[in-house]
């Protein structure tokens, strides 16, 4: 049975993805004129290290949501606001979230490679 929809009945899936995208968007606010606080190379490490991290999990979750995606193609009164057939945008849905998961794969070896690299860093004394 599929829960009422209201306001504050938001799936804790969605509120998580939201969180995602307000924490990168506020490392982009903390870093666009200055240093975003970090004050020593390790921190800068931790950021990209973490960063990398999550990217790493990214193929995982977008895989999971597109079977989520798949299960809805099975419902019965599934239908597509533009009267296009929505098994097809599911499919259509598919195929971007599959490129999206290879393009996350892509990513995160050079992040975590960028993460190591910064981990050898540190400012000595003057």
């Amino acid at each position: 049975m599929r829960r009422a929809t209201a306001a504050d009945d938001t799936p804790e899936v969605v509120t998580d993805a939201r969180r995602a995208d307000d924490a990168v968007r506020s490392i982009n606010h903390r870093t666009i004129c200055g240093d975003g606080g970090l004050e020593w190379p390790s921190e800068l490490e931790q950021a990209v290290r973490t960063l990398a991290l999550m990217v790493d999990k990214l193929p995982q979750a977008l895989n999971q949501l597109a079977r989520i995606g798949e299960d809805f193609a099975r419902e019965p009164t599934l239908y597509d606001d533009r009267g296009k057939d929505p098994r097809r945008t599911i499919a259509h849905a598919a195929t971007d979230l599959d490129v999206a998961i290879r393009a996350a794969q892509r990513l995160a070896a050079p992040l975590d490679r960028a993460a190591n690299e910064l981990s050898h860093l540190g400012i000595g004394d003057d």
